[in-house]
């Protein structure tokens, strides 16, 4: 600075920076080290089955109840492959009273759907031509016309309520975003988005947000509350227990403090001083975020201005807690986060009545946990624990007898012994004092612990990335989300993990809970929280849904078809009520039934081909698999979720053979009619005959292939003159070109 003439005072510091900045009165740019690294190109990762709500549930085995929402309730039996009109085809064999038979081609695979009652009860199949389907069927539409009414009562009363429109992400919001360690998933970002935007809107949110354990649901939930931070409102963030109440307040201290975010809890760990200190700060608004159990439902905490309420788990809460939550919910935005959602809540988000955001893409090499149900033996058991503390992992332990809870912690250690291996084992549950369970919680934590042996306190939330072998002991005693919850407190890293849900040896047990076992086992694939709440839902019936009163109609036509009626219901309710209100529609609500089929069937167009269009068994043996595809086929709506599905059965089970190109090439044929407005094609005499909704598209009109010699329209037929001798693969050829559709490759 002396050489260059000049006498600023310069001054050095040592520190650190967060981020790059730029002096625009100076000119200085300064740019931090991470910011000049080049970042790797993200992995694209498959959204894990199980996803949507709806798919799961119409999954069908061999001797399934289900529904042909023409015919009445029968048996699905397979699938066949038979010759119609020269031509081989796929069909659906479906069993209905007296052994008739009928065979549903694909291209109607939409009417078919698995049947749930009420209450479990089995109904009886209903007869072919008989008045019974349709008059069931009559008397379930009465009833939920009538529903709907109601619900547009509510809706309309919900929207007149109001609530806090907030304000755009500022830059500090985006920072925030972007100091997330991780690297987002799509269903995360776009979660944010979809939160963001409810909340931006002047009308309470009612969100739930769906994600299997351990799928980032508490990022998104951070970043909700930190756009009602910025927006000058309080956030409570509700979890079901002590010791997830703590780790969530040092996750969300951790990650906001440096942004001048105050961030609290309340919860029984607190003494009598310290939770009247936190009330009376919250009351002056002193608290942004406070996170807590039940202890935030006291009478005597008021906050200042509340503006979001977070609900982690809140099928964990009584009835008596949830009424208490009615007086701090009323006009104030609400999230609630679920990674099994009980059927009831399940049910009302899949309907509309709140709106749902699914996690059903996995972080970075996340792992499925490899599951077994087995009685207790010793020697397996020996064998896991040598195995995770070889590795020097840490192993849960969960036993809900807590007076069995010091001898099972000595047997292990026991078992331990006989490989020459030391167990360090800590046992926990609720009737301990508040600091003795702190403590171990945290030797778990810092791994000076390697065993935690406790009651389900530990079921939710509970984030130790180190332990990766779980025991539940007498796990038939437990429910299907209490299982699926327990075995997300391991695999939470990149460390292959290990559950075992143990039975008492030598002893029989109930068939529920066999079948609730059998289901963990089943369903232990990344992201199986859907498909296990609809599992619950099967073995438990839908009767508790909607009230008694519903039990008789859900019986009778069975529940995913009362949903189906119930949705478009509810859909028109809530666009009537918004509509009266005011309000813009959001651009979910036009997509939200966008691809569920309607319950009056598929309106699909008819391409008048007579081709070989099916599944070789030789390619594809199994029927279930078979079924699969043909779904994922026919519930394409757009030309990219075809070739989506295309590169999945691509990439399971090798090149696509020749029937299954014509399959999906006729399908994309048939999306491009759709938005054409075109109803049907016939193909013969060198001709293409188009039978039109309304105008003609004029595209087809000015049409100019090289086959096309003339265009004629003649009332709602747009006729097309070709040159060539129409066979049916010519004629496929050239309806592809003329729709402009991808031919598939093999």
């Amino acid at each position: 600075i002396g050489d260059a003439g000049l006498t600023q005072r310069a001054e050095a510091a040592v520190g650190r920076v967060s981020g790059g900045w730029r002096d625009v009165a100076s000119g200085l740019i300064v740019v931090h080290d991470y910011e000049l690294a080049e970042r790797a190109p993200a992995k694209k990762r498959a959204r894990v089955a199980g996803g949507a709500p709806l798919d799961s549930l119409s999954e069908l085995k061999r001797g399934d109840l289900c529904v042909h929402l023409q015919h009445g309730i029968c048996r699905f039996q397979g699938m066949a492959t038979l010759e119609k009109r020269g031509y081989m085809e796929d069909f659906l064999i479906l069993e209905f009273a007296e052994d008739s038979k009928l065979y549903v081609p694909v291209d109607a695979i939409d009417l078919v759907q698995k049947y749930v009652g009420a209450g479990g009860r089995e109904p009886q199949l209903t007869r072919i031509g008989g008045k019974t389907w349709s008059t069931a069927k009559a008397r379930a539409e009465k009833a939920v016309a009538d529903m709907s009414g109601e619900l547009l009562t509510n809706q309309a009363a919900r929207i007149a309520a109001g609530g806090f429109a907030f304000p755009d992400d500022n830059a500090d919001a985006r920072r925030f975003d972007a100091a997330f360690p991780f690297e987002e998933t799509a269903d995360q970002l776009a979660a944010v988005r979809e939160i963001k935007a409810d909340m931006e809107r002047p009308v309470a949110m009612d969100r739930l947000l769906c994600g299997d354990v351990g799928f980032g649901k508490t990022e998104v939930a951070m970043r909700a509350a930190f756009k009602a931070v910025q927006g000058g409102r309080q956030v409570a963030v509700l979890v079901p227990t002590t010791i997830l109440a703590e780790q969530h307040r040092e996750s969300f201290r951790a990650r906001m403090s440096p942004f001048g975010v105050r961030v609290d809890g309340l919860d029984r760990f607190r003494t009598g001083k310290e939770a009247k200190d936190v009330i009376a700060r919250t009351a002056a608004g002193e608290v942004d975020v406070l996170v807590g159990t039940h202890a935030l439902l006291t009478s005597e905490l008021k906050f200042r201005d509340l503006g979001l309420l977070v609900i982690d788990e809140e099928h964990r809460f009584g009835v008596k807690h949830k009424e208490q939550l009615k007086r701090i919910r009323a006009g104030v935005d609400v999230l609630t986060l679920s990674a099994t959602p009980i059927p009831r809540t399940l049910h009302f988000s899949m309907l509309g009545l709140r709106d749902i955001s699914v996690l059903a893409e996995p972080p970075s090499e996340r792992l499925a946990v490899e599951t077994r149900v087995c009685p207790w033996d010793d020697e397996l058991v020996s064998h896991a624990v040598a195995r995770e503390l070889e590795r020097e992992g840490q192993l849960f332990v969960v036993q809900n007898r807590i007076a069995d809870l010091d001898a099972t912690a000595w047997r292990l250690q026991q078992l331990a012994a006989k490989h020459g291996l030391k167990l360090r084992a800590e046992v926990v549950h609720g009737q301990m004092e508040e600091d003795r369970i702190a403590r171990a919680m945290e030797a778990f934590r810092t791994r000076t612990v390697d065993c935690l042996i406790s009651t389900s306190i530990v079921e939710s939330g509970i984030d130790i990335p180190n332990a990766n072998t779980l025991f539940v002991i007498d796990a038939q005693r437990f429910g299907l989300a209490e299982l699926h919850q327990l075995r997300g407190r391991i695999g939470r890293f990149t460390r292959q993990a290990y559950a075992y849900f143990l039975t008492p040896p030598k002893r029989e047990i109930g068939e529920e809970a066999r079948e609730r076992l059998a289901a963990i086992q089943e369903y232990a694939e990344l992201g199986a929280g859907f498909k296990l709440a609809m599992r619950d839902l099967e073995l438990r019936g839908a009767g508790n849904l909607l009230g008694a009163e519903q039990s008789g109609t859900i019986d009778a036509i069975g529940y995913e078809l009362y949903t189906r009626l119930l949705t478009e219901a509810v859909a028109k309710a809530k666009a009537q009520a918004e509509a009266a209100a005011g309000l813009a529609p959001r651009a979910q609500d036009k997509t939200t039934t966008a691809n569920l089929p309607s319950a009056a069937g598929s309106g699909e167009a008819v391409v008048g081909l007579h081709l070989d269009a099916y599944i070789p068994d030789d390619w594809l043996e199994a029927p279930q698999l078979k079924f699969e595809l043909h779904r994922s086929i026919d519930r394409a709506r757009r030309i990219p979720d075809l070739e989506a599905a295309a590169r999945t059965a691509r990439d399971r089970f090798g090149r696509l053979p020749e029937p299954v190109l014509r399959l999906l090439r006729i399908k994309a044929i048939r999306i491009r009619l759709r938005q054409l407005g075109i109803m049907r094609i016939d193909v013969g005499d060198r001709r293409m005959r188009l039978h039109l909704k309304g105008q003609l598209p004029k595209e087809l009109v000015q049409a100019r292939l090289p086959e096309i010699i003339h265009v004629q329209p003649d009332g709602p037929v747009l006729v097309l003159f070709l040159r060539p001798e129409l066979t049916q693969d010519v004629a496929l050829d050239i309806m592809g070109r003329l729709f402009g559709t991808p031919a598939f490759a093999a």
